[in-house]
């Protein structure tokens, strides 16, 4: 794939609906920066977040119909937070209930619909972290940006996909953006999904006959996931326009140069582009069900939840990110940018019991992919084997979770670097036999749990970018925005992959109804 010259990005690499006047100062010493986060459930403002644009706006009440349908219901607390409360709601889910009806639907509907997520909460809170909605070198914006589709010294006249991009603005079909792949070092445009690509996005992933990861709770980096990753970055592959990558038509594999953090930041992008305008967003107030019952209504601008943590990005690492699209990137450069990421200080598991360290590390998405199919072809081999005989697709995925339990270790088979033995001179770094150890481990509960804790940890606390809205005074409880809020407000992180299936539903919930 060539670099095509059709497209111009907006000078200064701002989200659309942004302007260089709402730039965000970064403060000049990150390293002094105190974290004074209150960790309480019900936290308003997070002085490591600085908010220069509201995501939110008025929504237009035109066409309510189509507007109540598109709806995304979402509660203004963690998924932790929100159930708590609910647990103590009597009768929450009976139509005798004495609590307002609209409030309990959009609760309900948050159920599913809910696009929150608690994973990122340690990156949010992390020590010294600037999260902020863009990063800036020598003047020049670094973020989600929709490219110019106006004619270059040909007056009037545009043609080609450029044409073709502004059709679909025009029509509200989408739009083409430029993301910045902050933990794979390199730039990727995309065109908005047509609804054909969108429906065999969704056929493919229901006719996948392996149940475990249809539903992965959140666990979007693990191997149970692999074969709806796959389907997405497949997706991306067929809506890529450019890169900056040199030589990109040569490059056999792209999804060895991306990091698996950044998986994401694609899917927020997908989202982008459905919705590049927003989408109507319900948010049911949870402070006091018993004093408020009040339903927040508002727009959500997609291009403003992106959000970078400026600390852990180096003046190396900006100049590379920035140098769009004057100067394509070689395979080295990006090899190597990577190579400079810091990793954070949970970057290694010890079991209490002692005896090995395992060494984590950041997987690219082949990697990814490679692990999820390793695990889950022995997983269909067994099964087969069990039962040869048997043509019950409900018997054989039960008993397929069944042994996914038993090895379960194996989600996160990606993230494993090599294991050190605590002689500190010899270890084991071999792919299939760090494959065993992980099935043997996994039949250690106690082992598990300290595992899994140390894994997600690592997940967690490393993100550079993350995908996030921010947590806002309830109007109907006449809270009065501070200036402190309006600021610093508290991060709810956004799971971009149930996010994007949502927008892609109401997509195309949305053509039907056209």
């Amino acid at each position: 794939m060539s670099v095509n010259k059709d497209f111009d990005f907006l000078e200064d690499d701002v989200p659309a609906s942004t302007t260089a006047d709402d730039a965000v100062e970064t403060p000049e010493d990150t390293e002094d920066k105190e974290t004074t986060v209150e960790t309480n459930q019900y936290a308003a403002t997070n002085d490591n977040v600085t908010l220069a644009k509201s995501p939110f706006a008025p929504r237009d009440d035109k066409n309510t119909r189509i507007k109540y349908q598109l709806s995304l219901s979402a509660v203004n607390f963690t998924p932790k937070e929100a159930l708590d409360v609910t647990k103590g709601v009597p009768y929450f889910r009976s139509a005798e209930s004495i609590y307002d009806k609209k409030w309990r639907e959009t609760l309900l509907l948050a159920d599913n619909d809910s696009i929150l997520t608690d994973h990122n909460l340690d990156a949010l809170n992390r020590t010294n972290s600037d999260w902020q909605q863009k990063a800036e070198y020598q003047g020049r914006s670094i973020a989600g940006a929709r490219p110019r589709t106006e004619a270059k010294g040909t007056g009037n006249r545009i043609s080609g996909l450029a044409a073709m991009n502004k059709m679909q603005e025009v029509l509200g079909l989408g739009a083409m953006i430029k993301i910045p792949l902050w933990h794979s070092g390199f730039h990727i445009s995309i065109k908005a999904p047509s609804d054909i690509q969108l429906l065999n996005f969704y056929e493919k992933i229901e006719k996948e006959k392996i149940t475990i990861g249809k539903n992965t709770g959140g666990l979007i980096f693990a191997n149970r996931s692999t074969f709806i990753n796959k389907a997405l970055f497949e997706l991306l592959e067929e809506v890529i326009y450019e890169t900056n990558i040199k030589d990109f038509d040569t490059i056999e594999n792209l999804a060895e140069h991306i990091s698996i953090l950044d998986l994401p930041i694609i899917a927020w992008g997908l989202a982008y582009t459905i919705f590049p305008n927003g989408y109507p967003y319900a948010k049911a107030c949870l402070i006091d069900p018993e004093k408020c019952q009040h339903v927040t209504e508002v727009m959500l601008d997609v291009a403003k939840i992106m959000w970078v943590d400026r600390s852990r990005i180096t003046e190396k690492m900006l100049k590379h990110m920035s140098d769009v699209p004057r100067k394509l990137k070689t395979i080295d450069d990006i090899k190597q940018y990577q190579e400079d990421i810091t990793p954070t200080d949970k970057s290694t598991f010890t079991p209490s019991s002692g005896g090995f360290t395992i060494v984590f590390k950041t997987a690219s998405l082949a990697e990814h992919f490679a692990a999820g199919d390793d695990w889950i072809n022995e997983l269909e081999n067994t099964v087969r084997t069990v039962f040869a005989d048997e043509n019950s697709d409900a018997n054989i995925n039960n008993y397929m979770r069944e042994r996914a339990n038993l090895t379960s270790l194996r989600n996160y088979r990606h993230f494993v670097k090599h294991v050190v033995w605590d002689d500190e001179e010899t270890i084991t770094d071999e792919e299939s036999s760090i494959d065993r150890l992980l099935n043997t481990l996994s039949a250690a509960p106690e082992i598990v749990d300290e595992f899994v804790k140390a894994a997600d940890e690592f997940i967690d606390v490393n993100p550079i970018a993350l995908i996030a809205v921010p947590r806002v005074p309830c109007e109907g409880c006449e809270e009065t925005p501070t200036e402190q809020i309006e600021k610093h407000p508290w991060l709810l992180p956004v799971d971009p992959i149930k996010l994007f299936f949502a927008l892609r539903d109401r997509k195309l919930q949305q053509s039907i109804l056209r």
